[in-house]
């Protein structure tokens, strides 16, 4: 053999290799050369539902009237009865005692009367300073879960006709009026 019908025949032969190699990576990757597309008749399309159970918060808030005590000594508080109880009791216990004792009696009358006069302005004296009670409005609000049922389109069944057979299939989305179809035609054995 010469060498051009050598050189001729090896380029055949690549070009008859690299044919098969590129025939072979198609049906690898899914390409077949026996199959193509086309559409089918949708028949029926029944969505397929799912029923879900959905909790949703919400805030509710309302006025409400709280009443306050006021504890210990208030603005404006007079300590005068808890003074003049301090000055009556020191004269009651000056008069009672003789000698010695009456610096003590006086001392103790003086105490004495100012724990009176204190009690009586604590318990009967000015409310509003002391041990009153005030009332004012405040926003109260809690959080109330709601649950109610709702129902959404999870899917479709879709019946389709294609070469006179029927064929059903579940698809994430409405079709239309026809679907798209891989016909893959085959020797019947």
């Amino acid at each position: 053999m010469n060498r051009q019908t050598l050189t001729a025949a090896l380029l055949m032969t690549s070009l008859a290799l690299a044919t098969a190699a590129h025939a072979d990576e198609g049906r690898y990757q899914g390409y077949d050369s026996d199959a193509f597309k086309d559409y089918a008749e949708v028949i029926d399309v029944q969505p397929i539902r799912t029923t879900l159970r959905v909790a949703t918060p919400r805030r509710e808030c309302w006025d409400e009237e709280v009443e306050y005590r006021h504890r210990g000594y208030g603005h404006g508080y007079s300590h005068t009865p808890m003074i003049l109880g301090g000055i009556l009791g020191g004269v009651a216990g000056h008069q009672f005692g003789k000698g010695d004792g009456n610096t003590l009696m006086t001392i103790a009358g003086a105490l004495l009367g100012g724990s009176v006069g204190h009690d009586h302005a604590r318990y009967y004296g000015d409310r509003r300073h002391y041990g009153s009670y005030s009332t004012v409005v405040e926003t109260r609000c809690s959080v109330r879960t709601e649950y109610h049922d709702e129902e959404r389109i999870d899917g479709y069944r879709v019946t389709y006709r294609y070469g006179g057979r029927t064929y059903t299939s579940r698809m994430d989305h409405h079709p239309g009026d026809r679907v798209r179809v891989d016909v893959r035609v085959t020797p019947a054995p």
